[in-house]
């Protein structure tokens, strides 16, 4: 991640991302794999992506703006966990190996793989782009993982292409979305919890 970041700072990539949105607004249809790839782009490279659900909710619509984004999500966090997975995942477990509190978090993530992804993806603190570096770094099962975020990231899209459209809506409509939002989180986490017992029951056996 250290090499990622200061890549940025050297080629100055994120400064660049203005213009690669203006370029992608002006080319209408054909801007969408441009987007897609900007999105994918930005999971790879650790830079923010809120803005780009802001974005494709503004010049494609909502509809539209949600299901170009989902994709450039899902792709992107795709990207970045194998990309760990198969390069990273070495050496990052030989320094998980070496701290203690390290190895348990590795072991509880692995026994509680879905509640760990939810807790991971409903808190704010955790950017989205970062949380999958990290989970392809764990002892966690790819199709969990992508499953998972998958649908945890929709509600975070879905508010920020909704209220692209004026910022006074975004405001308006954020307790009635986040309402939604936390009653889809806590069916999402008894999911969870009942999808682990099953998992430990089952290799139990």
């Amino acid at each position: 991640m250290a090499v990622i970041i200061l890549t940025l700072k050297i080629t100055g990539l994120s400064a660049r991302v203005p213009e690669a949105l203006e370029y992608i607004k002006n080319s209408g249809a054909a801007g969408i794999p441009l987007f897609l790839l900007l999105y994918l782009s930005a999971f790879i490279l650790l830079l923010p992506v809120s803005a780009l659900a802001v974005f494709a909710g503004q010049t494609y619509g909502v509809v539209a703006g949600t299901a170009l984004s989902w994709a450039g999500a899902t792709a992107g966090a795709a990207a970045a966990f194998f990309l760990m997975r198969f390069f990273m995942r070495g050496l990052a477990q030989e320094i998980i190996k070496r701290k203690e509190i390290l190895k348990k978090a590795d072991s509880n993530i692995e026994k509680n793989s879905v509640l760990y992804i939810i807790i991971c993806r409903i808190i704010p603190f955790f950017p989205d782009p970062a949380i999958s570096w990290i989970f392809g770094a764990v002892k966690i099962k790819a199709g969990v993982y992508l499953l998972w975020s998958a649908l945890l990231m929709l509600p975070d899209i879905i508010y920020y292409t909704a209220g692209a459209e004026n910022s006074e809506n975004l405001l308006s409509a954020g307790p009635v979305i986040y309402a939604v939002i936390a009653c889809a989180v806590i069916l999402l986490i008894f999911t969870a919890k009942r999808y682990a017992k099953y998992i430990n029951k089952d290799n139990s056996r």
